[in-house]
C-alpha cells in the first residue's frame, strides 16, 4: 500500500512510499478531513521520505491547498510538516507550501519534522 494515515494523540502522519499516484493522495486527503477527529488535531506530518516518485501534475498541489483552505475554516490551528527527500517531490511540495492555509515547513527527515511539530504544539498543552 503506497499510502496510509497513522493517527496519533494530537495529530496524524500520512505515510507514503514507492510510486505515489494522485488517487493515493486523494484517498488519504479525503479520509483525514472527513474523519471526526480532524477538528481537534494540532498537526499533520506528510511523510514522502520513502517515496520514489509522485505522479501528479504541477496543478495538483495548488488544488490540494485550495481544498485545505476550506478545511482550515474548521481547524485553523494545524501545523503541517512535510518530509521530502527527492528534488522532484520537493518541487511539488513547494507549490503546495506557497498556498498552504497552515504554517507549513519542509524537512529532509521525520525526526526533524517531529522536533518542529513538538515545538509548535507546546502552546496547546
Amino acid at each position: 500500500m503506497p499510502s496510509q494515515i497513522l493517527w496519533e494523540e494530537r495529530g496524524a502522519c500520512w505515510k507514503f512510499n514507492g510510486t505515489v499516484q494522485l488517487e493515493d493522495i486523494q484517498r488519504v486527503h479525503s479520509e483525514f478531513f472527513g474523519d471526526a477527529r480532524f477538528d481537534s488535531q494540532k498537526y499533520l506530518i506528510v511523510d514522502f521520505g520513502e517515496t520514489e516518485k509522485v505522479d501528479v501534475s504541477e496543478d495538483e498541489p495548488e488544488i490540494f491547498a485550495a481544498i485545505d483552505t476550506v478545511a482550515a475554516q474548521s481547524n485553523p490551528y494545524m501545523h503541517l510538516a512535510v518530509v521530502a527527500k527527492t528534488t522532484e517531490v520537493k518541487a511539488l511540495v513547494s507549490l503546495y507550501v506557497a498556498n498552504s492555509p497552515w504554517e507549513t515547513k519542509v524537512f529532509e527527515n521525520i525526526e526533524n519534522a517531529r522536533i518542529w511539530i513538538n515545538e509548535k504544539i507546546k502552546k496547546f498543552q
